[in-house]
């Protein structure tokens, strides 16, 4: 249950700072200054008891080729070259290093080539 509450907080804190930003970008809305500061609060508490927050977005797969997160979607995109992480539907959550929570990611591929 500890491990539970663990990573659902850092992952309530992760969903509200992408609430609160400019889309695609981490920038603070202008009408959100004030939320900012108390979600950044919030993540320096975190990131000071040993929780590490991994937002995927923007990641492409390893040339292991296989991501460690759990893909929970696959959509085509124009002008990808390779795969990349559109969004972090979760993000990853470490504690001390340990693994609490695996992230869920959507994935964008290069549309399909005609041959």
């Amino acid at each position: 249950a500890m491990d539970h509450s663990l990573s659902e907080l850092p992952t309530i804190a992760f969903r509200l700072r992408v609430r609160i930003s400019e889309p695609g970008t981490n920038r603070i809305r202008d009408d959100m200054k004030g939320v900012g500061r108390q979600v950044e609060a919030l993540r320096d508490l975190l990131d000071a008891a040993g929780i590490e927050i991994v937002d995927h977005t923007g990641q492409t797969t390893p040339s292991t080729g296989a991501f460690q997160q759990r893909v929970r979607a696959l959509e085509r995109v124009e002008g990808l070259t390779c795969e990349t992480v559109i969004e972090t539907v979760k993000p990853t959550v470490r504690y001390k290093g340990r693994v609490l929570q695996v992230g869920e990611v959507i994935l964008g591929a290069p549309p399909e080539t005609s041959v």
